[in-house]
């Protein structure tokens, strides 16, 4: 038996040696994928090997291994190789190395490796109280240990353990109701991941509660995951990984240097924060870029985040009479404790690349929220798909439109080209009238921006039924604006929400601009209480917290009457429309709650997050008008790993999926039918084309109003960086193209180019300032455009000999980026590589093959002698200077010679064009040419012609004096006077009375 024992742990002993010889071995390999799947595949030996009673060096020798696997960007590999260094042996192993090694080498080279696995793991450990016990177990014995030179850790470990009980507290937040959490992100949100409930959207929810408490978490997880990444990237670099692009932005030394008051009484106490940039200190500052209102700041004394305290940006401090221009000064709002915030202590900062701002604002609307009287709850939440007809309208009412009187319910169909719409946007409109919830799908360019002005108007003409303003809803500015704009111009009484408009037409009709003279007598008495306050604050210390609180509450009564009066004032003066974005309205819930909207239509339903309409949606609302198109862009998220979640799923789509009846408009009215056939039938069904898209003009000097560019030139990217895919190809020949078509006479308002990726967008912002015709071309991201149109657009697709093409392969981007332009659409791209990753572009790539719009060269056709110019690469275009083709003009000038310019297309050229053939103009007598150069003025005619005048004598004049003018002959006469004498005098003297002209020769 004793031999047996020997034998087993002879064998346990080799197969230690073993893993260990295999582990140094994946030491010497730099490939982090490798090094976790061999990893992954010796599972149980690794298991065995950390259970194992390891000697010092093994264990130091182990921990630097695992740091290989703290820097492994798969978090799903990531997360099962350190599950099992949660073992109780493991753990004991460093607690025994700890209590027992009097080495100081060994310590001090152990120390920072102990720390690493105690900060990577506090994220990963699964949420029980074992787990927590055997770790916080460590930390203790960790927090006694120092060196003999005094070096302590003991305020990182108390840090440590002061989150470590959170989580203890906390273990129970799963369980935790929606109203139960926090709205700001804590060190407990940001170093552990959630448990999450996802989206569901093929069926419907048990409740109201439920249905919130989804949203609601899954939307708090989108900020703070994106954070959460952030933060790890910048430990994991701490830790030896290399740099990449982080999710945050890292600001050392940053000091506070003292508290104030802010002008706007809604800040409150404000403080004022420094830092430097430049001499190798936060290099990646730009000191003339100021940071955003609104961006959320975390300040940690501890460089790994373990605890932290919050702010808001206000804004940024303009420093006067400094020479010190690498000093930058913010004014900040911090968060809850404000105990904890010291002045003059050095912090590090970290700012989210993520506005925090939308976020705090739609889960503030969320948490007030009143579960008894939630708006349109039985399709919302339990997806009732048969929607009855609005409250303040019965089945016999009758609506005035277009200078008809119509019932709404009528069975027979309304008159064709009501409003001069077509027949799916009139069925459409008369579903918007008649039912309380409506989607309405429209394909690009089907004309839902249009039927929306046109359902608010047919409502606002029929005002008498509504007693609250219209509310008009969408994600973005610009929707909103276009929408509001048109309703202005037909003197429609509009509120815009926000000041985020770039309107000149609606900045007067702002709620920002309105809301100014609202409450200037509370702004005074809150300035009275906060001088109040900073002398009570200097007279006692210790209650400072109580007298902040009172400071919160009169801000809150300050805002709440502002909007208990704005309220009365919208509805006095008889305001038709509110227009605001999602955030906006989200911001401003109390007072839309206040104003009751009974009608809410939505623009782009299909881009917004079920969160942000719910938390924009008015108590009020009773009926809704979603219009949207779920084949194009999904909600914007931030947090990839939330699309398992279906976090990207809209409520329109929801409403698409469980059945409700949707209207669908189907005739096109934005794209020429070549454009337009890209995606009918491949996305959508068969369309009908209105008249005016079979009248738009062909492109000037190109062959095709559409083709694709096929090339196979690889694609350019950033070592070790998702996401950062460039094409310098596609860029160049794309801003050759561009300016080319500037020469053919379109102006840089004519066209956009349009890319997927960040870095060729960047790429290619660089490179277009080489052009001086370009400057101030719109090159934009596909999902900033969604929305827009423009005549031209160019496009580039970038992934080239790659192994996949990411988003590219979303059919929703797809159809964006391939229906934005009205006239002509140039593509570029590697077909093979996107074919690979798509069915679609399978599908376009057979629709373009036989157009015959593809190929590895596209064709410039000169639009004076239609001579045809195949074009690859950037280094043709330079044989083109002046954007036609390589004859000579040779179309008649104004003078009527021919241009002997090298061919043009712009006929107001030949305007300043100098022409240097001879003149062929004649005189004003038509009798001579004139022998000058045809730039030249021809001036007087000074060729002599012979004048035969009264007397019979002739003479020469130069051609140009009058025919009129009297000629005096000055030719020799013989005259005879008195006694017939003779003499000879000039001819005009030979008529005197005293003179009698004598014929024959002088």
């Amino acid at each position: 038996m004793a031999k047996k024992n020997r034998s087993k742990r002879k064998d346990n002993l080799l197969a230690r040696e073993i893993s260990l010889l295999s582990l140094f071995c994946l030491f010497k390999t730099s490939d982090a994928n490798f090094i976790s799947d061999s990893l992954l595949k010796r599972k149980s030996e690794l298991e065995e090997l950390l259970k194992s009673n390891l000697d010092y060096g093994d264990l130091i020798d182990v921990l630097k291994m695992l740091v290989y696997v703290y820097n492994l960007k798969n978090s799903n590999k990531r997360s099962q190789l350190l599950a099992l260094t949660h073992s109780e042996e493991f753990v004991n192993n460093i607690k025994k190395f700890l209590q027992c090694n009097k080495n100081d080498q060994y310590l001090l080279e152990a120390i920072d490796l102990i720390i690493y696995f105690v900060d990577v793991n506090i994220n990963e450990l699964p949420i029980s109280d074992v787990y927590y016990d055997r770790f916080y177990s460590l930390l203790k014995v960790l927090h006694n240990v120092q060196g003999d030179d005094k070096i302590s850790y003991s305020y990182w470990t108390h840090e440590m353990c002061l989150l470590l009980q959170k989580k203890i507290i906390h273990r129970e937040r799963m369980k935790y109701s929606w109203r139960d959490l926090n709205i700001h992100p804590s060190a407990v949100d940001l170093l552990e991941k959630k448990n999450l409930m996802p989206n569901k959207i093929n069926g419907a929810y048990k409740n109201t509660e439920e249905f919130l408490d989804t949203i609601y978490k899954l939307l708090k997880e989108d900020f703070e995951g994106f954070l959460r990444e952030g933060i790890l990237q910048m430990k994991a670099e701490l830790r030896g990984a290399k740099p990449t692009e982080k999710d945050i932005l890292v600001y050392n030394n940053v000091n506070i240097e003292r508290v104030e008051t802010d002008e706007n009484p809604m800040n409150g106490i404000i403080h004022r924060i420094a830092f430097s940039v430049g001499d190798g200190e936060n290099q990646h500052v730009n000191i003339n870029k100021p940071i955003k209102y609104g961006s959320l700041l975390l300040l940690s004394q501890y460089s790994q985040f373990t605890t932290f305290v919050l702010a808001t940006v206000i804004s940024d401090v303009e420093l006067q009479n400094t020479e010190d221009s690498s000093h930058k000064v913010l004014k900040v709002s911090f968060l809850g404790d404000l105990s904890q915030v010291k002045n003059f202590w050095q912090y590090t900062m970290l700012e989210s690349k993520r506005l925090f701002k939308p976020y705090y604002e739609v889960l503030k609307a969320l948490h007030s929220k009143n579960i008894e009287n939630f708006p349109m709850e039985k399709y919302i939440v339990y997806l009732n798909s048969t929607p009855s007809c609005p409250r303040y309208i019965t089945t016999g009412t009758e609506y005035k439109i277009d200078n008809e009187t119509l019932k709404l319910f009528s069975k027979d169909p309304w008159p064709h080209n009501l409003l001069n719409l077509d027949p799916s946007q009139i069925e459409a409109l008369q579903s918007a009238l008649i039912y309380e919830f409506v989607l309405i799908q429209g394909p690009p360019g089907s004309g839902k921006t249009h039927l929306a002005r046109t359902i608010i108007d047919v409502l606002i003409n029929n005002k008498s039924f509504l007693s609250t303003p219209i509310l008009l809803i969408s994600p973005d500015n610009y929707s909103v604006d276009v929408i509001l704009e048109s309703l202005v111009s037909k003197h429609r009484n509009v509120i815009r929400l926000g000041n985020q408009t770039k309107s000149t037409v609606l900045k007067n009709r702002t709620l920002h601009n309105k809301m100014k003279p609202c409450g200037r007598d509370i702004k005074i008495k809150i300035e009275r209480i906060k001088e109040s306050l900073l002398r009570k604050i200097g007279q006692n210390e210790e209650n400072i917290e109580n007298l902040l609180d009172y400071m919160r509450k009169e801000q809150c009564c300050y805002k709440e009457t502002c909007d208990e009066n704005f309220a009365q004032q919208i509805l006095s003066a008889k305001v038709d429309v509110i227009g605001g974005t999602t955030v906006g309205c989200a911001r401003l819930h109390k007072l839309l709650d206040k104003v009751q909207p009974e009608v809410v239509i939505v623009e782009n339903a299909n881009e917004i997050l079920d969160a942000h309409l719910i938390a924009a949606l008015p108590q009020g609302c009773k009926h809704l008008i979603l219009i949207g198109d779920h084949k194009q862009l999904k909600p914007n998220i931030c947090n990839r790993n939330l699309e398992n979640y279906d976090l990207d799923v809209s409520l329109f789509e929801r409403m698409m999926r469980s059945g409700m009846k949707c209207c669908m408009l189907t005739n096109q009215h934005r794209m020429r039918p070549e454009i337009a056939s890209l995606l009918s039938p491949a996305v959508y069904p068969p369309m009908k084309y209105n008249p005016t898209v079979h009248g738009l003009p062909k492109i000037r000097g190109l062959e095709r109003n559409i083709f694709f560019i096929d090339h196979n030139v690889a694609e350019n990217k950033k070592k070790d960086e998702e996401n950062s895919f460039s094409n310098r190809h596609e860029g160049d020949l794309l801003l050759c193209l561009a300016n080319y078509l500037i020469l053919q006479g379109y102006s840089i308002n004519d066209m956009t180019i349009l890319v997927p990726y960040a870095e060729q967008l960047k790429y290619m912002i660089g490179a277009a300032k080489t052009y001086p015709l370009l400057k101030g071309l719109e090159i934009l991201t596909i999902d900033t455009y969604s929305g827009h149109e423009n005549t031209i657009i160019l496009l580039s697709l970038v992934r080239s000999q790659s192994a996949g093409i990411g988003f590219l392969s979303n059919n929703n981007k797809i159809v964006v980026a391939l229906s934005r332009a009205t006239s002509g659409l140039y593509m570029i791209g590697n077909m093979k590589t996107l074919m690979s990753g798509s069915d679609l572009w399978v599908s376009l790539n057979t629709v373009l093959k036989k157009k015959q719009a593809i190929g590895t060269s596209i064709n410039l056709q000169c639009v004076t002698h239609n001579k045809i110019r195949a074009v690859t690469k950037k280094q043709d275009f330079e044989l083109l200077i002046g954007g036609g083709c390589d004859s000579q003009c040779n179309l008649p000038l104004n003078c009527g010679h021919l241009c002997r310019l090298k061919c043009h297309p712009l006929l107001e050229e030949h305007a300043t064009f100098i022409c240097r053939e001879h003149c062929s103009r004649l005189c004003e007598k038509n009798l001579h040419k004139c022998k000058k150069r045809c730039n030249e003025e021809c001036g007087d005619c000074n060729e002599e012609v012979e004048v035969v005048l009264p007397c019979g004598h002739s003479l020469k004049k130069k051609c140009h004096i009058d025919k009129g003018q009297k000629e005096i002959c000055t030719q020799p006469t013989i005259v005879s006077y008195l006694c017939c004498l003779r003499k000879v005098v000039p001819c005009w003297q030979s008529y005197s009375c005293f003179y009698r002209k004598v014929e024959g020769p002088v």
